[in-house]
């Protein structure tokens, strides 16, 4: 009979120690089943991780440190000589430690001391506490140390370790959650996502930050941050030195590249385009413009309805000769209409003529609207030469 000698652990999280002590221990962390206590080099070191397959609940990894090697089994029986036998059959871990060790031992095992009422359950928890104070240590989250307690912080990062069953979103969530808290606190946490620690992606070359602003500076206003009384957020923004390209999306942008927007069309800082009178150029997501020198336009439609340079639409019945426009007081430049009744029966008003007066020469015509046109056009281009 060496029941005695015996700690198993089997099915839903359940142990048995050396010394006949029953109990269950719902969770996946990494446990120490047994190891030597109080003395720096032990014999052996028997460690144990559960997790769930399709809804059942098997061992993911056993490790035995022995004289400083390290076996660790997933599937398969091991022994190892007469003193420490170990056989995982199925979902059953078995122990079987030699006499010699009895009440030197501490783990999930017990003392093996013969006294079943003082085997009390210890956390095993040792490898994921500092896993977690690895992971909280790091330089990103040094500030917030300054502003937060973080020993309840920690207790849950070890909680997600044990009890998500290997799902590393849940230790992301906490890790994550620990940031943002830091921030409300008034801290400044920095980076300490990595490639395999909970990594981040952004669209284009945006940068994943925990600390950024959320008046994101822009092309369209590349100064939003300045006024941003809000405390900082985690997501994409742009690197140090460039601005959000809200206008071609692009991504990020230093503010002199910056595009600009006209009739739907997206114009690249440099390039321009052309309107009557005047020309934009792109510069640094604006519009600058400058206004070219532009023929004024006067016209006399239906001989009474009046358009002036500047665009004024008035209704004038005359019945005279007029100055329809002159260079200025002095100018031999002069454009002269008869305005009269189209015919002594009608009482509607005709542009009956119009004359070209130049430097003492007076050019008359009767043609109506084609004459009356090119003399119009002739004469923009005298004025504005």
């Amino acid at each position: 009979d060496h029941q005695s000698t015996i700690c198993s652990t089997w099915g839903n999280f359940h142990f048995k120690t050396f010394d006949g002590q029953f109990f269950q221990v719902p969770d996946t962390c990494n446990y120490v089943l047994t190891v030597m206590c109080d003395i720096t080099v032990s014999d052996f070191n028997i460690q144990m991780q559960r997790e769930t397959v399709n809804g059942s609940i098997t061992f993911s990894t056993v490790t035995i440190k022995l004289e400083g090697t390290i076996i660790k089994i997933t599937n398969g029986d091991i022994t190892m000589d007469d003193q420490i036998r170990f056989e995982k059959i199925n979902c059953i871990c078995i122990i079987e430690l030699a006499e010699k060790y009895q009440g030197q031992t501490c783990g999930l095992c017990g003392n093996y001391n013969g006294n079943k009422n003082d085997d009390i359950p210890e956390s095993g928890k040792p490898d994921h506490i500092s896993v977690c104070q690895q992971h909280l240590s790091s330089p990103g989250f040094a500030d917030c140390y300054r502003v937060m307690d973080m020993i309840s912080f920690e207790k849950a990062c070890v909680d997600d370790l044990c009890q998500c069953y290997g799902n590393h979103d849940c230790l992301c969530n906490t890790l994550t959650e620990i940031s943002r808290q830091c921030t409300h606190a008034g801290g400044i946490p920095g980076t300490w996502r990595t490639e395999q620690l909970c990594p981040k992606t952004c669209p284009l070359n945006l940068q994943y930050m925990e600390c950024g602003s959320p008046c994101k500076n822009t092309c369209s206003d590349p100064d939003a941050n300045l006024m941003c009384k809000e405390h900082c957020l985690d997501g994409c923004f742009c690197p140090e030195g460039t601005v959000e390209d809200d206008i071609g999306l692009s991504g990020c942008v230093p503010v002199n590249e910056c595009p600009c927007l006209h009739d739907g069309a997206v114009y690249r800082s440099g390039e321009s385009y052309k309107q009557a009178c005047k020309k934009c150029v792109c510069a640094a997501g604006h519009w600058t413009c400058t206004y070219l020198e532009c023929p004024g336009i006067c016209s006399v439609v239906g001989g009474s309805h009046i358009t002036t340079y500047d665009g004024k639409t008035f209704t004038f019945s005359g019945n005279c000769d007029y100055i329809l426009t002159k260079h200025s007081n002095d100018s031999d430049i002069a454009v002269v209409g008869n305005l009269a009744k189209c015919d002594p029966a009608r009482t509607d008003t005709c542009l009956n003529s119009v004359t070209l007066v130049i430097s003492g020469t007076t050019v008359s015509t009767e043609f109506l609207f084609l004459i009356f046109l090119l003399s119009m056009i002739r004469m923009i281009h005298l004025l504005s030469a």
